[in-house]
C-alpha cells in the first residue's frame, strides 16, 4: 500500500505541474502532459509484476496505454485530431470490456449520463455546420457513443457492487473533461479551460486506475 501512496503522490504532483506549465510555460507542456498517465501505467505494471495482475487491472493498463497515445497525438492541437480520437476511442472500448459484466443494472446516474449525452450530441451538431467541422460530426458522434457506453458500463459495474464509488466517479469525470474540451475546440477557447479539462481528465484516470489497484490488492496485499 505504501508503494501505491508513493506513486499516487508523484502522479498528483505531476498533474499539478502539467496544469501549471500549461499556463506559465506552454512551450514545455508537451514534455509533461503525459507524465501523470505514464506514472499510473507504471504503477499497474509494477504491481502486476510484484503481486500478479487481474483481468480488470490488465484491461485498465491497456486503456491507459491507448490514452497515452491519444494524449501524444493531441499535443499538436487539431493536426492529429483523428488519430487522437481513435486512440481514446480504443481506450474507451477497452474500459468497456473491463467494466462489462452480465448483471447489468439501470441506475439513476446512468440515466442522467444518457440524457446528458443526448444534449451533448445535439449541442455539438449545432456547431459542426460547415467544412472540416461538418465532416467531424460522425467521428465525434461515434466517440460520444463510446464515452457514454463506458460511463454506463462503469455505473452498472458499481451498482452491482454496492453503489457509487471511485470507478463511476472517474468515468463521469472523463465525460466532464471531454465536454469542456469539445467546447474549447469547436466553439471557443476560455481562460479556465486547461484547469477544468486537465484536472477532470487526470482525476478520471487516477480514479479508474485506483479501482484496478484495488483489484490487485484484494487478492494480494503488499
Amino acid at each position: 500500500m505504501r508503494l501505491v501512496m508513493i506513486f499516487y503522490s508523484i502522479c498528483i504532483l505531476a498533474s499539478f505541474l502539467a496544469i501549471l506549465v500549461k499556463y506559465r510555460k506552454e512551450s514545455l507542456y508537451k514534455y509533461v502532459k503525459l507524465a501523470p498517465i505514464i506514472i499510473l501505467f507504471l504503477l499497474l505494471l509494477v504491481l502486476s509484476v510484484l503481486s500478479g495482475g487481474t483481468r480488470f487491472s490488465y484491461f485498465v493498463a491497456a486503456g491507459l496505454l491507448f490514452s497515452m497515445f491519444g494524449d501524444f497525438f493531441l499535443l499538436d492541437d487539431s493536426r492529429y485530431l483523428i488519430p487522437g480520437m481513435i486512440s481514446f476511442s480504443l481506450a474507451h472500448i477497452i474500459y468497456i470490456a473491463a467494466f462489462f459484466h452480465t448483471d447489468l443494472s439501470i441506475t439513476v446516474p446512468g440515466i442522467v449520463i444518457a440524457v446528458f449525452s443526448l444534449i451533448y450530441v445535439f449541442t455539438v451538431k449545432t456547431f459542426l455546420r460547415t467544412g472540416f467541422q461538418k465532416k467531424m460530426f460522425l467521428p465525434v458522434l461515434v466517440y460520444c457513443v463510446l464515452l457514454t457506453a463506458m460511463n454506463l458500463a462503469a455505473q452498472s459495474y458499481e451498482a452491482g457492487r454496492g453503489g457509487l464509488s471511485v470507478l463511476s466517479i472517474g468515468a463521469a469525470l472523463f465525460y466532464v473533461s471531454d465536454a469542456f474540451l469539445s467546447w474549447e475546440v469547436i466553439v471557443e477557447k476560455y481562460k479556465a479551460s486547461a484547469l477544468i479539462v486537465l484536472a477532470s481528465y487526470y482525476s478520471a484516470q487516477m480514479l479508474i486506475a485506483y479501482k484496478a489497484v484495488q483489484s490487485i490488492l484484494s487478492v494480494s496485499i503488499l
